[in-house]
């Protein structure tokens, strides 16, 4: 090929090479034009990535001998990669350079150049071309050529790498801006809905509470005035069932409509000094009425009293709250109420309900204190439900600066308990 003909294909060659930045285009348009222009049998293109040496592109040569150096010479590679000569062998047989590299003459390669793709200082790869079955292909003429293009190529790679990266980076911001935009959605529709089920709880419980106190009183009235001293024990049985259930659907409204105030950030502590020891009693006496006779209830409480600081209507529903849990799971054994110091009494007060009832599986220790979530009495799996006892009781409990747990085992009973913080505690005496 003449030297003018080489010097068009030069410039036509690195105006291709300026035409785009897409990296597979552009290594493919080097290779395929420096086999063409140099006539060149094999070829190939190799590049640094993380360390090692890949193969993107190749040409009469499969890039698994390639990155496995099956068929090509690494001592020549390493010239070009790892000390940055371009390397020009009319003939690597006969070569003196080569004479005594077995690898050269095992597979048999006669015309060979290998140019270094450099961007400023940094190799960043090699062109490689190979004749096995001519010699004299290429010359130092040819490796001047080869040079100049690959310098003119480098450039063209790590402009096609860094726009890829850039791209990259763009579609991954604007992934992470589309993920966080439809995530704000989402938290937002959940608020309008949330903001809407609130709502409609009030106006519902609201609605519930005045017809249930007229049924409530008119049916005390009624039973009063008529009835009472005229029902046998099995009515008087029925009659103790209503009502107990009638002060269950109360307090379920009442639960409802602090959850409520709670949700919202409506509610107050009504704050006031409060003889623990004397609640927990008063408590212990109007739930002992409702315990069948194959639980027995008691107290347990420490020789020292306790002078509290606390809301004492919360604290009174709280602990009626634990108390019915207690009594829906337990079917016969004990229930215990109480609660104890710390050694020094100078730490928080622990409050407990414990029970012999059936317990709960540990995985379910946290679910159960959800809003809205409770555990099958059978099968002791997590259900969707009106529960609601459990978070009334942990959101008072944090309102009053403590938490609440729980330690069980199925089938081994279980204590709930919750912490009154030193904080909250203004006196101990005996």
């Amino acid at each position: 090929m003449k030297g003018e003909v080489k010097v068009d294909s030069l410039l036509r060659i690195i105006s291709t090479f300026n035409s785009s930045l897409n990296l597979s285009k552009v290594l493919n348009e080097v290779l395929k034009e420096v086999i063409s222009l140099f006539e060149a049998e094999r070829g190939f293109i190799l590049l640094k990535q993380n360390g090692k040496l890949i193969c993107p592109i190749s040409h009469n040569i499969t890039i698994k001998e390639v990155e496995n150096f099956q068929t090509i010479s690494r001592t020549i590679i390493n010239k070009a990669i790892k000390y940055g000569e371009a390397i020009v062998s009319m003939d690597a047989l006969s070569d003196k350079r080569f004479i005594e590299k077995s690898s050269i003459l095992a597979k048999g390669l006669r015309s060979v150049m290998c140019v270094p793709l450099k961007f400023q200082d940094e190799t960043i790869g090699a062109i490689y071309l190979d004749n096995r079955n001519k010699v004299g292909i290429f010359t130092q003429n040819e490796l001047s050529i080869l040079t100049t293009i690959a310098a003119n190529a480098a450039i063209a790679i790590k402009n096609a790498k860094l726009y890829e990266e850039l791209k990259k980076s763009v579609e991954d911001k604007l992934k992470y801006q589309r993920s966080l935009w439809e995530t704000k959605v989402q938290l937002f529709r959940i608020e309008e809905k949330a903001k809407a089920m609130k709502e409609i709880m009030k106006f519902i419980v609201h609605d519930l509470k005045t017809p249930l106190n007229v049924i409530s009183s008119g049916i005390v009235i009624l039973v009063d005035k008529y009835i009472k001293d005229k029902i046998d024990e099995k009515d008087k049985e029925i009659w103790k069932l209503v009502k107990k259930n009638i002060g269950i659907l109360e307090g379920l409204i009442e639960s409802l409509l602090e959850l409520y105030k709670l949700d919202s950030n409506k509610f107050e502590l009504n704050l006031e000094e409060i003889n623990l020891t004397e609640l927990i009693e008063e408590v212990y006496n109007e739930m002992k009425i409702l315990c069948p006779k194959e639980i027995k209830m008691q107290l347990k409480l420490p020789q020292h009293k306790a002078l509290i600081n606390a809301d004492r209507k919360l604290l009174v529903r709280v602990l009626k709250n634990l108390i019915d849990n207690a009594l829906k799971y337990t079917k016969k054994g004990s229930i215990t109420i109480g609660y104890e110091f710390a050694i020094d009494k100078r730490s928080d007060i622990v409050v407990f309900v414990e029970d012999t009832g059936r317990g709960i599986n540990p995985k379910f220790h946290n679910i159960i204190f959800d809003k809205f979530t409770k555990l099958d009495s059978q099968n002791d799996v997590k259900k969707h439900s009106i529960g609601i006892g459990l978070n009334f009781c942990k959101k008072v409990v944090e309102l009053h600066g403590g938490k609440i747990w729980v330690e069980s085992e199925k089938g081994k009973g279980s204590k709930f308990m919750f912490t009154i913080p030193i904080s909250n505690i203004l006196g101990v005496w005996i």
